[in-house]
């Protein structure tokens, strides 16, 4: 956990809160009558200002395995999906079941 050891530094403390209120009066420039844009701005000049003092961790990509084919996959399987819930027949019912199968097995066999 090396961000709480930064963070835990009193220069680092104080820093930070003059990032924090800097941040929040430079966004509210003009007044603010709406609650929730209130609250927006401070939680913005908040991330913000943790953005300059600790720097963003870069996440791993997601989902390595969902390629080109499971899109493609997917996006039949809804429109199957949006074809039987318009007209809910026999048929359009078991063409998304099918088409559901085929994506859960497709989906398994790229995991």
């Amino acid at each position: 956990m090396p961000c709480l050891e930064i963070i835990n530094k009193k220069e680092v403390k104080e820093k930070f809160n003059k990032e924090v209120t800097s941040s929040v009066q430079n966004t509210q420039i003009e007044e603010v009558e709406d609650t929730m844009k209130h609250g927006t701005n401070y939680k913005k000049g908040i991330n913000e200002a943790a953005g300059k003092m600790i720097g963003k961790e870069e996440r791993p990509q997601r989902k390595s395995w969902f390629v080109k084919e499971c899109q493609i996959m997917l996006e039949d399987k809804k429109r199957v999906y949006n074809k039987m819930v318009n007209r809910n027949t026999r048929q359009n019912e078991q063409e998304y079941t099918d088409k559901r199968k085929e994506a859960c097995e497709i989906f398994r066999h790229k995991q």
